[in-house]
């Protein structure tokens, strides 16, 4: 397992105490593809968060983490994203799982699931 700030095995990142914003965030870095929607993929750096659909950009914004989504208080960790065509409303899933190899993602609202593997 990826080891990053103090020693947290990236497994084990969302249920650090207290939680380590900025090691979460190191280990999204990088190009990520969906294994729910075939053709679809995103690439995070460290200040912006890009769709892809079949190799075209599909939306592009800057993104963030937070304790949680707004309006979801207890649901869990959120990436939030805001897209540029879109700036008046940010995006918010929340990540249930992190590895090395791959993350889960979860709409608080209406509990939709998307994984995304290395």
């Amino acid at each position: 397992t990826l080891t990053l700030a103090k020693d947290i095995p990236t497994s084990e990142l969302l249920t650090s105490v207290p939680l380590d914003f900025p090691a979460v965030k190191r280990a999204l870095l990088g190009e990520w593809t969906s294994n729910d929607n075939p053709g679809q993929s995103s690439k995070i750096t460290r200040a912006r968060f890009e769709d892809f659909k079949d190799g075209a950009a599909n939306g592009a914004g800057s993104w963030r983490i937070a304790a949680s989504c707004p309006g979801h208080p207890g649901a869990g960790m959120g990436i939030v994203v805001t897209y540029d065509d879109r700036p008046a409303e940010a995006l918010c899933m929340v990540l249930d799982t992190l590895s090395d190899t791959g993350f889960t993602l979860r709409d608080p609202g209406r509990g939709d699931v998307l994984t995304y593997s290395r």
